[in-house]
């Protein structure tokens, strides 16, 4: 007798503090729960990069081993609404002071019973440790940070790596000064548009050789140091775009006024491939699923030795409806 197949995700949304609606999937294994997981994708994506191939990636490895996964759209990506555009701007504060809390939030109100993970990839890999940083109520039990590492001076040994990054992120400027936004679909080099206001915010922190919000409020760096939960971070050996060194350098910084951080790097022995392991290849390459079962074990270790989250004061799980 061959066994039922499991449903589709469950599609809902949250609203956020100022308004924007974020879309969140949820895939519930067929059991009870041992965890929840929040999967959020890198820069130019939207939560389904979180599951590639449909069925049989990442989303549906941790949910197929007990755990119930969802992933998320941060605001103007993929069934988040609304999208980028010249009058429809936002920026990197927005991520982490806004969009995360306000799904995390939604998270543990839906599922107040089950500690609560955040495994992030690029972009939302260190968004995640900063609003962890930022604010310790979010519930968050650990991190998980594939490939994190912004453009930053201080986490780029290079100094001639550094001057070429610093050209890349004035030619993604001025590309995206003259479109309104950063064409990434019309590109074919990410399967959402970027923002103005996020891409200029990341030429501003190259510029001034910092970390901060627009409105120097928050010192994201500093945020990152003060990370409470465990961190698991991780370095893929062929990744071109965040390199081994400059996320070894990141997981240094994290969390060393809190509870430092955990720091693999990956290479092709580890996972047994023919070639090295590169920076979307974490999420999408088969030889991957050693790595998510080390993921796994990991994250079971930490929740044995880590005590319950505190309950929310106030729920808003936001309105169900299924979908894909």
């Amino acid at each position: 007798m061959t066994s039922s197949p499991l449903p589709r995700p469950l599609l809902w949304w949250t609203t956020t503090a100022d308004g924007w609606s974020l879309a969140l999937r949820t895939y519930s294994p067929a059991g009870p729960a041992r965890a929840s997981l929040l999967l959020s994708p890198g820069m130019m994506l939207d939560g389904r990069a979180m599951d590639r191939p449909a069925g049989s990636g990442l989303a549906s490895f941790f949910r197929d081993r007990g755990y119930l996964a969802t992933t998320l759209d941060l605001r103007g990506h993929g069934s988040s609404r609304p999208r980028a555009a010249r009058r429809v701007d936002w920026n990197f504060d927005d991520l982490v002071l806004r969009d995360i809390p306000a799904a995390c939030q939604a998270m543990r109100a839906a599922h107040p019973e089950l500690p609560l993970i955040w495994l992030g990839h690029s972009l939302s890999a260190h968004a995640g440790a900063v609003a962890s940083g930022l604010d310790p109520e979010l519930g968050l039990q650990a991190l998980v940070l594939l490939c994190p590492g912004p453009w930053l001076r201080v986490l780029e040994p290079s100094a001639t790596l550094w001057w070429g990054k610093r050209t890349l992120l004035l030619a993604w400027s001025a590309l995206t000064a003259a479109c309104g936004r950063f064409p990434a679909q019309l590109l074919a080099v990410g399967t959402n548009d970027e923002s103005r206001g996020f891409v200029f915010q990341h030429l501003r922190w190259a510029r001034r050789d910092g970390w901060r919000s627009t409105d120097g409020r928050h010192d994201y760096l500093e945020a990152t140091r003060r990370v409470q939960v465990p961190s698991l971070v991780i370095a893929a050996e062929g990744d071109l775009l965040c390199r081994p060194a400059q996320v070894e350098r990141f997981a240094a910084i994290l969390g060393d006024r809190g509870s430092p951080a955990t720091y693999w790097r990956i290479d092709r022995a580890r996972l047994s491939s023919h070639r090295q392991p590169r920076h979307m290849g974490v999420l999408t390459a088969l030889p991957s699923h050693r790595l998510w079962e080390e993921i796994a074990g990991w994250i079971d270790r930490e929740l044995t030795q880590s005590p319950p989250a505190a309950p929310l004061d106030r729920r808003s799980p936001g309105a169900l409806h299924d979908g894909a």
